[in-house]
């Protein structure tokens, strides 16, 4: 019950602040604008080669915020389309990365608001591991946040910039009984939105506590390159190569913002191995 009641938080949480995973910029090199004495940053090794795909290798949480939402700047720099800050909070320093914003300057004070956080985030460009770092919706009292965030950077923690899949080809994968195959999931959508669905199909990706639920891309080798995929949200379990049958509310053309469009999506669904 406990653990149920913590999932029903943290999915709550995440909705509000789903708009976090923003952000603009395309650089890979890291542009320092000032760093404190005896506050050089450094690369760490331990965790390397923690990369991030569609919808990301490491859990993300809703962060236990800090005594306070404001700290002192200790050390900050622009890179791959964020604005990475460390600062001085109470008795606790702590990474945080938001929207490139101008005006961030080496002991001033500023706040920020909406915040994620994030274990054994690599910033590849970077080539750093962050043991711990919060993602924020913005920073307060900092000037200017850049007119293109929400266009997610090279340094997303979650990848928005491709919803789909490509045709994997599967075979060997009958349609569910009373159910529907992906290709017919997108040709009607528009009758089916909102309706209880059943679709049967391989698991081509799973990743697992992302936004506070598992994520997964099933395909059954019906439909062309562009309704060969279909995204299913879930607290069940399964594996590459899988063959599952899913039911769950299909959304249509929802929109987590920050470029996480979805033309269909099965949203919160039940998952069967078979």
């Amino acid at each position: 019950m406990k653990i149920r009641n913590a999932l029903t938080f943290a999915l709550t949480f995440c909705a509000l602040v789903a708009a976090i995973l923003l952000v603009a910029g395309c650089g890979d090199k890291a542009t320092t604008r000032d760093i404190a004495p005896g506050n050089t940053a450094t690369t760490t090794d331990e965790h390397a080669d923690h990369g991030h795909d569609l919808e990301g290798n490491h859990a993300a949480t809703p962060a236990a915020q800090p005594a306070g939402t404001t700290g002192k700047v200790r050390e900050t720099m622009d890179s791959g389309g964020y604005t990475y800050v460390k600062l001085s909070m109470a008795d606790d320093e702590v990474w945080v990365a938001g929207p490139v914003t101008a005006g961030i300057e080496v002991g001033r004070e500023i706040g920020f608001s909406g915040a994620m956080e994030m274990r054994d985030f690599h910033a590849k460009s970077l080539d750093r591991t962050f043991d711990r770092i919060l993602f924020v919706s913005g920073f307060t009292g900092a000037g200017t946040a850049n007119p293109h965030g929400g266009t997610p950077g090279v340094d997303q923690p979650l990848s928005g910039t491709k919803t789909k899949l490509e045709n994997a080809h599967v075979e060997g994968v009958r349609k569910a009984d009373g159910g529907y195959t992906i290709a017919e999931v997108y040709d009607r959508a528009a009758e089916l939105k909102n309706q209880e669905v059943a679709v049967r199909g391989r698991i081509v990706k799973f990743s697992r506590n992302i936004m506070g639920t598992n994520w997964m891309h099933i395909q059954d080798g019906s439909g062309d390159d562009d309704t060969s995929d279909l995204t299913v949200t879930t607290d069940g379990h399964g594996q590459v190569g899988d063959i599952v049958l899913v039911k769950g509310p299909l959304s249509v053309d929802k929109d987590f913002g920050a470029g996480y469009r979805y033309h269909v999506i099965i949203e919160g669904a039940s998952v069967t191995k078979e």
